[in-house]
């Protein structure tokens, strides 16, 4: 019986030399490459939108934006921030803006901790949400 043999020194048995190394196999080729057309199911042909460097999205044809607004509430104890996606024209933008900042300046009063800092950051995201939009829209010539 040929059991590995085990010198002290070493941690481990040492296992007997099998002869010269095999190469690996090489990977075959599919027979027939999955998913190889158009996506079935894509909602918008290749090119319909543009990446703005923010990483913002633009139609092409009606010239629709996307934004994200927070709504925060205050309550003595809790607080609770509630992001809003809206996506529409520069004026849909603006009034969306509004209706968050307007929640935040009545709701988000009523903590400690939301009068303190958490408003604020949600008053401050909004604002920095809506002049990203707006050089977005001066770039392309809707404000």
């Amino acid at each position: 019986m040929n059991a590995p043999q085990h010198h002290p020194g070493q941690p481990y048995p040492q296992q007997p030399y099998s002869g010269p190394p095999q190469p690996y196999p090489q990977p075959q080729p599919y027979p027939q490459q999955p998913y190889a057309g158009p996506y079935a199911g894509q909602p918008h042909p290749p090119g319909a939108y543009r990446a703005a460097p923010s990483g913002a999205y633009r139609a092409a044809p009606s010239g629709a934006y996307r934004a994200v607004f927070k709504r925060h509430t205050g309550m003595v104890v809790l607080a609770l921030t509630s992001p809003t996606q809206t996506v529409g024209t520069w004026p849909e933008i603006r009034k969306a803006f509004w209706a968050a900042q307007t929640h935040c300046l009545t709701l988000g009063w009523w903590g400690i901790i939301s009068c303190l800092a958490y408003n604020w950051i949600a008053i401050f995201g909004n604002i920095s949400e809506l002049n990203r939009v707006r050089e977005l829209a001066k770039r392309n010539g809707d404000v």
